[in-house]
C-alpha cells in the first residue's frame, strides 16, 4: 500500500494537500491515507509502491526554468526514460542522440533491449514529456523500481542539463509526485488524458498524435521502441488503433473528468 497524503476535499476548501494542514498535529509522516491518494515526496521520502501495480508519475521544472529547451534534450529524456527501466548503466548515451534526430528511433540492439527486459526494476506503459514537465504511467516490478528509477533519472538529466547549460541547484521542483492507478477504470483514460496534453504546445493543437515526444504514436501506429514501451495493458481494451484514437479524441468526457479529477493535482 502506497504511503500517501490525501486531500480532504470536503473538508478543506483550500486544497491544500492534507499534511499542510494537519502538519502541526501528525507531522510530516501521516498516516492517514489508502491505496490511491496523492503521494507528496516533498514530505513523505520512504513511499512503498506494490508490486505488479501501476502508477501516475509526473514532476515539473522547478522555478519558471524549461526542462526541455532542444531536440537533444528531448531525445536525452526520452533515452533515459526508456534504457533506465534496468538498473544497467548506459555510459554512451551520447551516442544515441543523433541517430534518433535522424531516424526518429534509438540503434538499441536486440540483445541490449533483451537484457534490459531481463533485469527491468519498472514497466513503461506511457508517457509525455512536454517543455517543463512530464508525465510517466510506471508498473513496479521489483520492490523499490519505482523510487529508484525516478531517482537515476532525475539525477542524470539533472546532471546533463546542469552541465550544458552552465547551471547549478535542483532543477525539478522536488523528487516527484505519484498515484496509484486502477488498471481496468482508469489506465485507459490516464493514457488519453497524457496523450491530449500536447494540444497545449504550440503548433500541436489538434495536431497531438504528431507530438513526437509522447507515446500516443507508438499506441496508433508502429511501436518505435518495440519492448521497451509495454503499451498492450492498454492497448488491448480496444479492438484497434482505429478504436483507440476515437476514444482519445472522443472519449466518454464526463466520465474521463470524474476519473481524471484526482490525477490534475499532480
Amino acid at each position: 500500500m502506497a504511503v500517501a497524503i490525501p486531500y480532504f476535499r470536503d473538508l478543506f476548501s483550500s486544497r491544500k494537500p492534507l499534511c499542510q494542514s494537519l502538519f502541526p498535529f501528525f507531522g510530516k509522516h501521516s498516516v492517514f491515507a489508502k491505496k490511491g491518494d496523492t503521494v507528496y515526496n516533498r514530505d513523505v521520502r520512504k513511499e512503498i509502491f506494490e508490486i505488479n501495480e501501476y502508477y501516475h508519475v509526473s514532476n515539473k521544472s522547478a522555478g519558471r526554468e524549461i526542462l526541455f529547451v532542444d531536440t537533444k534534450d528531448f531525445a536525452r529524456f526520452l533515452y533515459l526514460i526508456l534504457h533506465l527501466q534496468s538498473s544497467k548503466n548506459f555510459p554512451h548515451i551520447a551516442r544515441a542522440i543523433p541517430f534518433f534526430e535522424k531516424h526518429g528511433v534509438f540503434n538499441t540492439d536486440e540483445f541490449l533491449t533483451k537484457e534490459i527486459i531481463q533485469t527491468r526494476v519498472v514497466e513503461l506503459s506511457a508517457f509525455v514529456i512536454m517543455p517543463d514537465h512530464f508525465h510517466l504511467v510506471l508498473k513496479e516490478v521489483k520492490k523499490g523500481g519505482i523510487s529508484s528509477y525516478m531517482q537515476r533519472l532525475q539525477n542524470a538529466y539533472a546532471k546533463y542539463w546542469n552541465a550544458k547549460y552552465k547551471k547549478s541547484g535542483h532543477l525539478f521542483r522536488g523528487p516527484f509526485r505519484s498515484l496509484w492507478v486502477n488498471q481496468k477504470t482508469e489506465l485507459p483514460h490516464l493514457s488519453a488524458h497524457l496523450h491530449k496534453n500536447p494540444k497545449d504546445v504550440r503548433g500541436f493543437a489538434e495536431k497531438e498524435l504528431s507530438y513526437p515526444w509522447s507515446s500516443y504514436i507508438d499506441y496508433v501506429g508502429k511501436n518505435r521502441f518495440g519492448r521497451l514501451l509495454s503499451h498492450e495493458i492498454i492497448t488491448e481494451e480496444f479492438s484497434g488503433a482505429k478504436e483507440y484514437k476515437k476514444f482519445v479524441e472522443e472519449g466518454k468526457m464526463r466520465e474521463r473528468a470524474f476519473i481524471l479529477g484526482k490525477h490534475t493535482d499532480l
